[in-house]
């Protein structure tokens, strides 16, 4: 009779289900929401070295049993695909959390120079990346001041019911290492289409700043508004 060890079958069973959420992650591209774009190598470093792990843990299933205890080796492991899942479900939740603050709250302070600002305005044209988006910021406290001007961006999509039936807002979560160090933006915007659009879908944007007025819990704001021409 053919040995088998239920104690490393769940450790293995842990690596592949680890492994695979790693890969899911990655693939669907909701690996932003944990690390940053600098730190995403590191990830396919895991996943290559979480199978290297399977490949030598699947022998050990068929051996006897050891004296080493496999709950205290897997239990690190399974709190961690557990929690990861746990978070992945509420990522819409905590997106839409910031995004309506830094929406409702245009007194906001930062710390960009905003002389450094004008010097990336090429042509009325604003091109937002990971290295600038705070620029965002500037344009949220002063909406009137770049009214007309063309802009690039990129983000994901926040839909809200106290915007109108065409309007969302395009976030943009800034990362160097992880979550805990996370920036957030975010801008309103206006498309024909906007049935097309999924909530929390990846896009890029090309449009002209204009305002808007909304009203939440009671207040009324103005904010900067994207008049979407072209959208990937």
């Amino acid at each position: 009779m053919r040995r088998f060890n239920f104690g490393e079958l769940i450790y293995f069973l842990t690596l592949c289900f680890l492994d695979i959420f790693l890969i899911y992650i990655m693939l669907t591209n909701k690996v932003d929401f944990y690390v940053g774009k600098k730190m995403i190598i590191y990830v396919f470093f895991a996943i290559i070295m979480i199978s290297l792990m399977m490949i030598f843990q699947f022998p050990r299933i068929f051996t006897t049993k050891s004296s080493e205890n496999i709950l205290i080796k897997s239990l690190p492991l399974i709190l961690t695909l557990v929690l990861g899942m746990i978070s992945l479900n509420n990522a819409g939740n905590f997106k839409h959390i910031l995004l309506n603050d830094k929406i409702a709250n245009t007194n906001h302070e930062h710390k960009y120079n905003v002389d450094e600002f004008i010097k990336l305005i090429n042509d009325r044209t604003i091109v937002i990346n990971e290295e600038n988006a705070v620029i965002l910021e500037e344009i949220s406290m002063n909406p009137k001041k770049y009214l007309g001007y063309k802009i690039i961006t990129d983000g994901f999509v926040c839909k809200e019911n106290y915007l109108s039936n065409n309007q969302f807002i395009l976030g943009k979560i800034v990362m160097n290492c992880c979550r805990a160090d996370a920036e957030v933006f975010a801008i309103a915007a206006q498309y024909t289409d906007i049935k097309s659009l999924r909530e929390n879908q990846p896009i890029k944007v090309e449009g002209i700043i204009d305002s808007t007025q909304i009203y939440d819990k009671g207040k009324e704001y103005t904010i900067p508004l994207i008049i979407v021409n072209k959208l990937n």
